[in-house]
């Protein structure tokens, strides 16, 4: 594209007409373009070309080739700053959908009692008795059974006598599982069922598939016996647990 040079009469040659801006002035524009671009989702080549052209405008030619430089990196800080804004964007979407409230597990007395973990977050972060845990990758820790203002006692998955409907890779086919404590869960099941299940299989929560209970880790289906049984046990180990995520409920 040709450029046309206009000049005052009453000025030296060398001084252009839209010289007589600030260099300041160019940086004021390409600020606010860069808001444009953050904050109202522009076009980035409409604003690139904006940018460009508005430079050539208001920018001296003994500076063009040192801003073209600036430009450049100008447009590179927009292409950051608009990843991370489309980043934090779509996080605070997931937050409000589905809003965690992560805790650490705190060692010492709670291991005492061998179905029972805390966490160090409690009534002041929102927790409230009942709020499910799980790890990270989705494995159900257990439920909030006490809060305190900076703690929550958690009573584990599989904790004597709790009682848990667990369902395998049919959702359709469900069935009771009862806490035999330290992590262990056990089911009677009918006979027939016993080609269904296999050892190693993982079994989920019914009430919330998307969390996972436990690994099956014998089954004892006799000859003749009408039932048969399955021992269930945790995938993690509570030692290991140290970061949790605390569900509270969406109100």
């Amino acid at each position: 594209m040709k450029t046309i040079m206009i000049y005052l009469p009453n000025k030296p040659p060398h001084q252009k007409f839209w010289c007589g801006g600030k260099k300041s002035y160019t940086l004021i524009i390409l600020w606010a373009v860069l808001v444009a671009l953050v904050f109202f989702n522009k076009s980035h080549a409409l604003i690139q070309n904006i940018i460009v052209k508005t430079s050539m405008f208001l920018v001296p030619e003994r500076l063009a080739q040192k801003d073209s430089a600036n430009i450049a990196l100008f447009l590179e800080q927009i292409r950051a700053l608009k990843f991370e804004n489309n980043k934090l964007k779509t996080a605070l979407e997931i937050q409000n959908h589905y809003r965690v409230i992560p805790a650490k597990i705190k060692f010492g007395g709670g291991y005492l009692f061998i179905d029972y973990v805390f966490a160090d977050e409690g009534a002041k972060s929102g927790i409230k008795e009942n709020n499910i845990v799980v790890t990270e990758n989705n494995v159900l820790v257990g439920q909030v059974e006490a809060v305190g203002a900076n703690w929550s006692k958690i009573k584990k998955t599989g904790s004597l006598g709790q009682k848990l409907t667990l369902i395998g890779e049919d959702p359709n086919l469900s069935f009771d599982a009862v806490g035999l404590g330290g992590g262990e869960l056990a089911a009677e099941l009918p006979a027939r069922l016993s080609a269904v299940f296999k050892p190693g299989d993982t079994l989920r929560w019914a009430e919330n598939p998307n969390y996972t209970v436990g690994l099956i880790d014998k089954i004892d289906f006799k000859e003749g016996n009408p039932f048969g049984k399955i021992l269930i046990v945790s995938p993690i180990s509570p030692s290991a647990v140290i970061w949790v995520n605390i569900l509270p409920n969406n109100d």
